[in-house]
């Protein structure tokens, strides 16, 4: 059966202070959580074809929309966090529970609930303002 997507949610660990697990409010979009595997060519003069083996991961770029409210601490957390050149721990909770995660040697995990854990900082943060619309940002 299909994953639903809503009930989807983004969390971070805020280590500014004392370390503190942040829901990032009202995402509308989350892509790109993945990863790329690399290969390292292993062929020989006599190989019929090329022989490889996997090599290292390349960590992709997940990027996310949010309904910016300047209310919102988890989203001027974000600025904060770019401005600051923070590396966090971070993860993408399904929508086949509602626990939160929580953070120990330096990741999130769930224990009832699925989920993507990793460690990222913020490249940018784009505002869009529209008219008859409210202010959104891609992080």
């Amino acid at each position: 059966m299909p994953t639903p997507t809503q009930e989807t949610a983004l969390f971070v660990n805020d280590a500014s202070a004392t370390p503190t697990v942040v829901e990032i409010g009202c995402p509308t979009s989350i892509s790109g959580a993945g990863a790329t595997q690399e290969s390292i060519e292993t062929t020989c003069l006599g190989d019929k074809s090329r022989q490889y083996i996997p090599g290292l991961s390349s960590p992709g770029e997940l990027s996310f929309d949010v309904r910016f409210d300047t209310g919102n601490t988890s989203h001027m957390l974000l600025e904060d966090m770019r401005k600051n050149r923070t590396t966090a721990a971070w993860a993408i909770g399904f929508s086949d529970g509602d626990e939160e995660p929580t953070f120990a040697e330096d990741k999130l995990t769930f224990t009832s609930r699925s989920g993507i854990a990793f460690n990222g900082f913020i490249t940018s943060v784009e505002f869009s303002f529209e008219q008859n619309s409210v202010v959104s940002a891609s992080v």
